[in-house]
């Protein structure tokens, strides 16, 4: 019996990339206790060797012919010395019948390891367990990155990725394409994501780490994994149809490198670094109304009478869990530069209030007045601006990122 695993392991280096790693659990083993004084860090017991986990998996999931063997190390629950095997694997060790974990410990072994396209193409091809031939089951691990996978192929299909530059050492800059978590629904469902994420897929680790494991960091995990792949895709399914540009200027340097399989780009450091700030000030432009924590929401009031005006409430809404509202009063009320409020953090709310509330007055001017306060905390609107509103402004700012409720 075999059952399988797959996990993403994080880059150990900035200019680094990370990969997703295949393994598999097998019942035919016969544990063997080590004999002599035990390793510090053991041999996974009952994991396939990696040639033997291609053959066997190959004819379920596309594969390369050639895979890449590589080394790693799993932090599991264990018993004593032994790792405690996966609900779904059936098998008769005694040793393991009625374990239960001492602690969590490191193991050693071998695995496939796949680039990132690969990993994609691979994962959103995974069958259904009903599919599965008798005496092989997916681990929980590998079906949770089947579901990222789709995701990550929802914002290909929707080109939903920008253009981006890092610096990632002293006198190295790279070209990303990033993934855009710009609709409304795009924060629950990460959350929702990182909320089932099970515990063994965050059980890759290097296999030279030093000091002490924790486990890697579910957000980590998330992020890393949906930009790696997303950059990977585009760079790849893309770069046969773009056309070089030529000429020694920057920018024509950086388009270059987004579509190559080498990532630099080359150009003088005060150059390269003058771009890094100004693609920052224009993603924050993109994002004008809010983050994956929330958004500047605006809420329009019906009066009580005819002749009264139509109040309009300046809110932020939270990202993950839009029914959580927090009064503008509160934003001019905290101190410092966060926001605590029901366990949620937002950073600069101030700040960002103000910024988005005077990027939505382009959109409809009636805003002004209320930005002419030093603290705005809404506005009043006449019926006719009110009617304009929601014919007109409510539409273009909800495009722009904007919560707007009636």
């Amino acid at each position: 019996m075999y059952v399988f695993h797959g996990g993403w392991l994080l880059p150990t280096q900035p200019e680094e990339r990370g990969r997703f790693l295949l393994w598999a659990e097998r019942s035919e083993e016969r544990l063997r206790k080590p004999r002599g004084r035990a390793p510090r860090v053991p041999r996974h017991p009952f994991a396939a060797p990696p040639e033997e986990l291609h053959r066997v998996l190959k004819p379920l999931v596309p594969l390369p012919e050639s895979v890449t063997a590589a080394p790693f190390t799993l932090l599991l629950p264990a018993h004593k010395a032994l790792p405690l095997p996966s609900p779904h694997l059936v098998h008769d060790w005694e040793e393991l019948a009625d374990a239960t974990p001492t602690g969590l410990r490191r193991f050693k072994l071998e695995g496939l390891a796949l680039e990132a396209t690969q990993a994609l193409e691979m994962l959103a091809a995974l069958p259904a367990p009903e599919e599965l031939p008798p005496h092989r089951v997916l681990g929980d691990d590998l079906v949770f990155w089947s579901v990222v996978a789709r995701f990550a192929l929802e914002l290909l299909a929707a080109q939903r990725y920008i253009p981006g530059i890092e610096q990632v050492g002293p006198q190295t800059f790279h070209a990303r394409w990033r993934p855009v978590f710009d609709r409304p629904e795009d924060a629950s469902r990460l959350a929702q994501l990182l909320r089932s994420m099970p515990p063994a897929a965050r059980a890759y680790l290097p296999p030279d780490l030093k000091g002490e494991p924790e486990p890697a960091p579910a957000h980590r995990l998330l992020e890393d994994f949906l930009a790696t792949v997303v950059d990977a895709a585009v760079r790849e399914w893309q770069g046969p149809q773009w056309q070089p540009l030529s000429g020694d200027d920057v920018a024509a340097k950086w388009l270059n490198a987004l579509f190559a399989a080498d990532p630099t780009v080359e150009g003088p450091y005060f150059t390269l670094s003058t771009l890094v700030r100004a693609h920052k000030a224009w993603v924050r432009q993109l994002h004008v109304a809010g983050d994956a924590t929330f958004r500047v929401c605006l809420r329009l009031e019906v009066p009580e009478t005819p002749e009264e005006p139509w109040p309009l409430e300046f809110l932020l809404q939270a990202s993950d869990d839009p029914s959580l509202l927090v009064p503008a009063e509160l934003v001019w009320k905290a101190r410092g530069k966060t926001l605590t409020y029901l366990n949620r953090r937002f950073e600069e709310p101030q700040e960002r209030l103000l910024t988005a509330l005077g990027y939505a007055s382009r959109v409809f001017p009636p805003l002004e007045r209320s930005l002419r306060a030093r603290r705005p905390t809404g506005a009043l609107l006449s019926t006719e601006e009110a009617y304009t509103f929601l014919r007109e402004a409510a539409p273009l700012l909800e495009q722009s990122g904007f919560g707007v409720l009636v």
